[in-house]
């Protein structure tokens, strides 16, 4: 992107690239269509300048997830398409046939266009069935994290109702009391009785019986998926992500990466993060692959997971960074993996230490496509680069992002400061907090700089960083870094802490595979000193089980200070 451009102007060169009508480039740059036109008209702007705005080769109209799910079930029936491991496996034309029945079922139900379903975004077969069906006929889907527990799915569907939800709690969590839950279809076995709520065999019986996929009445600004933030503002907050943006994010990693119709995908993820929608639903429909979808066993245990991609020769797999560490770890145990050629690391930081553990261990490229927060579908790690995006940067795809200072003025390449950013692929509603002259941007809350190569490196959010002793910052995801490098070490959170003297402390949470070892503290202070100098020095290093983590796989940090609140309290 020319520098010389103004926000306005470098967001229009973007649009106008991606052959977008008036109305549409309007509405992302927050303005009328007479001035999108009057700009237009002048010819200042050459689609060149927009280079980042990769070109489309579908209609403007068809880029949905609804057209791509359409189009990548209309292949031969007999293609090798879904396994569902520990039940089997099913050929592309009986997952067509599901698809097309429980779109009919939903139908059925009055459900249409801008309607909502919530679904637990669990790899279930049949949260796979009923998130497919939705999108195919423009029903918004809900995506419900067990991670809160029935209270966190009770005040997710009391934010964003839904007229049915199917769910594994079912009445045990209330939700056939619930108005905002609609009917309650249970993901369980039925119940022997038909006084509680229906299961999901039950109401797919219900079902017209038809193998006909219904034609596609959505548009690519029309919402597909509702998710929510991580709930640091005190509760859930909801964000929509329209059809265009989850199809156009799609478009991208296909670009980048090259997936083909040899490509077996697997993410440990739920699929209330993108990256594990895409892997799982998105991605092996485009690319003409094929999808597993692992037990709850191998979602949760890194050994598992890897006998798994082992079993049904997976070629691309996702995970979060800790399940990444764990399969490197559990290497020597595991079968060989002849098959596979990427590891994809997603919804959390990859520090270094972690990537070329993986990356040794398993021989295949590691892709950090995910950073601190808001990039998972913008910047991606180079392939056949050795960094990550928090550690040498990532390569900025489909998108526009410029680094500014504290009053929104553009600072020098290499110089750190809040990320502004825009795209195409990415939920594009209305944007608060922007910058004057910056209408249309995503004021994102993440620091980063410009690498001499043009690569985008984040490097922290900005209200997680710390100042140091000497006045200089301190970005957790370094010192993170450093101790995941440590054996023995699973994972680690690093925080800064408000002390006694006024000034911020660090304090550094770690997860190890020996709880019992009482001198790690000792050693990781003193392997951090050695490393990064005595004001990156943790004041306190102390060992948790485990972390809780928010509905996309990131640490809960928000539910770690307030286990952590009294042990710190009394050391610092």
């Amino acid at each position: 992107m020319s520098d010389r451009l103004s926000p306005f102007q470098a967001a229009l060169a973007y649009w106008s690239r991606l052959d977008a009508p008036l109305d549409d480039i309007a509405r992302a740059l927050r303005c009328d269509t007479e001035t999108v036109a009057k700009a237009l008209d002048t010819g200042l702007i050459s689609l060149n300048d927009g280079l980042a705005g990769w070109p489309s080769s579908s209609p403007f109209s068809s880029r949905t997830v609804a057209h791509l799910i359409r189009d990548g079930l209309n292949r031969p029936a007999s293609t090798p398409f879904l396994h569902v491991s520990g039940l089997g496996s099913l050929n592309l034309g009986e997952v067509r046939a599901a698809i097309a029945r429980v779109a009919a079922g939903l139908r059925q139900a009055g459900l249409g266009p801008g309607d909502r379903v919530a679904v637990d975004a669990t790899q279930r077969l049949e949260s796979y069935l009923v998130c497919a069906a939705a999108l195919l006929i423009g029903v918004v889907v809900v995506r419900l994290s067990l991670a809160g527990g029935s209270d966190g799915v009770r005040g997710l569907l009391d934010t964003a109702p839904a007229r049915l939800t199917f769910s594994e709690f079912g009445d045990t969590a209330g939700l056939d009391a619930l108005p905002a839950a609609g009917e309650t279809i249970l993901l369980t076995t039925d119940d022997a009785d038909d006084t509680g709520p229906r299961g999901f065999a039950r109401w797919l019986e219900g079902c017209p019986d038809t193998d006909v996929l219904p034609a596609v009445a959505v548009g690519p600004r029309d919402p597909a998926l509702i998710g929510f933030t991580s709930g640091s503002t005190g509760g859930p907050k909801l964000v929509e992500t329209s059809h265009m943006a989850v199809f156009r994010s799609s478009e991208a990693m296909q670009a980048v990466f090259g997936f083909d119709a040899q490509d077996v995908f697997c993410t440990s993820t739920d699929f209330s993060a993108l990256s594990a929608l895409r892997s799982m639903l998105t991605m092996p429909l485009l690319a003409g692959g094929q999808v597993v979808l692992p037990t709850a066993l191998a979602r949760t245990q890194p050994l598992a997971l890897g006998l798994e991609c082992a079993q049904f020769g997976v070629t691309r797999l996702t995970a979060i960074p800790n399940v990444l560490r764990g399969m490197a770890a559990a290497r020597e145990r595991l079968p060989a993996l002849p098959r596979l050629r990427m590891m994809l690391s997603g919804s959390g930081v990859l520090d270094r230490a972690t990537h070329d553990l993986v990356a040794q261990g398993f021989g295949v490229r590691v892709i950090d496509y995910f950073g601190a927060r808001e990039f998972g579908t913008v910047v991606y790690a180079r392939g056949d680069g050795q960094g990550t995006v928090s550690h040498g940067g990532g390569q900025i795809c489909n998108a526009l992002i410029r680094i500014v200072d504290d009053l929104g003025r553009v600072v020098p390449n290499g110089d750190i400061g809040e990320i502004m950013l825009h795209t195409d692929t990415i939920t594009t509603g209305p944007l608060a907090g922007s910058h004057p002259g910056w209408e249309g941007w995503h004021q994102t809350g993440d620091l980063g700089r410009i690498m001499p190569s043009g690569d985008l490196e984040v490097t922290g959010r900005r209200r997680d960083v710390i100042k140091a002793g000497d006045g200089s910052l301190v970005f957790p995801v370094e010192i993170e870094g450093l101790l995941n490098a440590l054996p023995g070490v699973r994972e680690s959170c690093v925080l800064g802490w408000p002390g006694q003297s006024g000034s911020d402390q660090i304090v550094a949470a770690v997860v190890l595979d020996r709880p019992e070892d009482d001198g790690f503290a000792v050693r990781a202070r003193a392997h951090v000193l050695q490393a990064a100098g005595r004001f990156r020095v943790p004041t306190l290093v102390l060992t948790v089980p485990d972390f809780d983590r928010v509905s996309n796989g990131k640490i809960d940090k928000a539910a770690l200070r307030g286990r952590l609140k009294f042990r710190v309290g009394d050391l610092l």
